[in-house]
């Protein structure tokens, strides 16, 4: 039996998009998925459409066999869970709710998130130990929770309307009252509709970075939560990125792309909000998934693609920045969460192989040491670092709810007890 020509030109595109040769993966999958339909209507041109039909039938029956093939060499080399996800968009955002941010406040943490209903929830604490969550009301319902962030105007959240799809800024001064002061991008599926990603502040000004329906990146500023405007330059059309983290620095804002390809990640700097300037600075084949101010530098983390480990960045001035070569702490892993109280540093991330979750410490951005610790089957959200301890919140698999832990001096590591009525988020 003779094999159609596009198969075999088909198999190093396979083999490619599996072993992960980064000039090929977006060539492979375009292989995969259009060479059939595109073979099956050329050949309805021809004068024997007999023969269409019979190669079309064997071209489809390859393509999935190409497919399967594609799945299971996948599996083998980088795990089927996180090469689905990264490859082809699959499992991606199975657990989307649940908590999101924390931040510290004057008078304890504030934890906030989304059920499995569309509606925001918030949890408050004094210590980090003991939790209460606050009742549903008219401001919370409906909202999908971005991020949250202690500032001169108080408690400031931000997400987006479920029922509009407009971009919305709610106001705390204790986190047991909201009020959504703030509603911005008009929700309608264009480029001015605004899907907020995190939220920084300065002390004088608020900078948020988010995505349109159409996947551009883009920025908002505002001089108090009841003004947003798009910042400058307006968004650029770029499916290979989606918006991650924005911190506050000593010079203005930093902002960071998180690359969903091969494309690298990519920075930004701005002096208020208002007006970016995209780095010259390259990546490589990475990701930043999270950034952090840290004495009078910034330190990034992520994942770096050609060494299949976490990747750490350092900066002196936000500029010019310089990756700390993985170590075998570093290997088969990625970070998800950085975070400091200006004397060391916390990251959570996790294994490449099965998603287990691990956290390192450092005390300079540069030297990083694994804690050994075991969290169960759970999503690490976010962490907040002071000087008494750090608090860190995410998701437990299992029981589909909240989870929050307490970390005093980096060995002594506690869960709090799972309580049903204030922790269930399905």
């Amino acid at each position: 039996m003779k094999l159609a020509p596009w198969f075999l030109a088909s198999v190093p595109a396979m083999l490619a998009i599996s072993l992960g040769i980064d000039d090929f993966r977006e060539s492979g999958k375009m292989t995969l998925f259009a060479v059939t339909p595109f073979s099956f209507f050329i050949l309805l041109l021809i004068k024997r459409p007999w023969r269409a039909r019979t190669f079309a039938l064997r071209s489809l029956g390859t393509a999935g066999l190409l497919v399967l093939g594609v799945l299971f060499i996948g599996a083998v080399v980088d795990g089927t869970p996180s090469f689905l996800k990264e490859e082809f968009g699959l499992f991606a955002g199975v657990i989307d709710y649940g908590p999101k941010s924390i931040t510290k406040t004057p008078d304890g943490y504030v934890v906030v998130g989304d059920d499995a209903a569309g509606n925001a929830v918030v949890w408050l604490s004094i210590d980090g130990a003991t939790w209460s969550r606050i009742s549903l009301t008219e401001s919370l319902s409906g909202l999908e929770v971005a991020d949250v962030a202690y500032t001169e105007f108080g408690i400031v959240m931000v997400g987006q309307d479920g029922v509009t799809g407009a971009a919305v800024a709610l106001v705390s001064q204790d986190g047991t009252s909201w009020q959504r002061v703030a509603s911005f991008g008009d929700g309608t599926q264009n480029e001015d509709a605004a899907k907020p990603a995190a939220l920084a502040s300065s002390g004088t000004s608020l900078a948020l970075i988010g995505a349109t329906y159409g996947n551009d990146s883009v920025f908002w500023y505002a001089a108090n939560p009841r003004e947003w405007a798009v910042g400058e330059p307006a968004p650029v059309y770029d499916r290979g990125h989606e918006p991650s983290a924005v911190v506050s620095t000593e010079a203005g804002f930093l902002a960071a792309n998180y690359s969903k390809s091969d494309n690298g990640a990519v920075m930004f700097a701005s002096p208020s909000g208002q007006s970016w300037t995209k780095l010259d600075v390259d990546f490589g084949d990475s990701e930043i998934a999270s950034l952090t101010s840290f004495g009078k530098g910034v330190v990034a983390v992520g994942f770096d693609r050609d060494r299949r480990a976490a990747g750490v960045w350092v900066s002196e001035d936000g500029i010019v920045w310089v990756q700390v070569i993985p170590t075998e702490a570093l290997q088969e892993a990625r970070m998800d969460i950085v975070v400091t109280d200006d004397a060391k540093l916390f990251a959570f991330g996790r294994s490449l192989d099965d998603d287990t979750v691990f956290v390192w410490e450092s005390t300079d951005g540069t030297t990083w040491k694994r804690i050994p610790v075991s969290f169960g089957e759970v999503l690490m959200r976010d962490a907040v670092l002071t000087q008494t301890g750090l608090v860190a919140t995410g998701v437990d698999l299992k029981l589909n709810a909240a989870a929050f832990w307490t970390f005093s001096d980096g060995s002594s590591w506690h869960r709090v007890t799972h309580d049903e009525a204030l922790f269930t988020v399905r």
